[in-house]
């Protein structure tokens, strides 16, 4: 199989938005975001953007169509991200079951008291809805 990974462009949006629908993923998109996919013979099979949220960056929407995963293209897309971040501290919101994941490109569990409120407040809104997730943080890493 032949993935290609890259930074979205205008032109891929409307496409990414048809993903995430697919994906069942109700965050959004906002053609602020930075985004990056992965193709298959140009259909997408994974998606992650990076949000500007009040002075905060979050990593949001990491989305890998059942099919392709566990074939580490998550992990590449999280590593193209992450590569683009920099020095950039990066906040996320993953499923406490990707800790270790998310763990590979960086990002630290973090107590979510210690996280912008507007993180907090939504940390705890996933909490009443069911959603068992953690706060994370990726800190500048050589």
């Amino acid at each position: 199989m032949n993935v290609i990974l890259k930074q979205a462009s205008p032109s891929d949006y409307e496409r990414i938005k048809v993903f995430y629908h697919n994906c069942k993923y109700g965050g959004g998109l906002n053609r602020l975001d930075t985004v990056f996919i992965a193709e298959i013979d140009n259909e997408i099979v994974g998606s992650v953007r990076i949000c500007q949220q009040f002075t905060t960056t979050v990593l949001r929407g990491m989305q890998v169509s059942k099919k392709w995963q566990r074939q580490n293209i998550g992990t590449r897309l999280l590593l193209l991200a992450s590569s683009w971040l920099k020095t950039t501290p990066c906040y996320c919101l993953p499923y406490s079951y990707l800790e270790g994941f998310y763990n590979k490109t960086g990002f630290q569990k973090i107590n979510p008291a210690d996280a912008p409120d507007f993180l907090s407040n939504r940390y705890n809104q996933y909490l009443k809805q069911g959603l068992n997730c953690i706060m994370m943080l990726r800190f500048f890493r050589d």
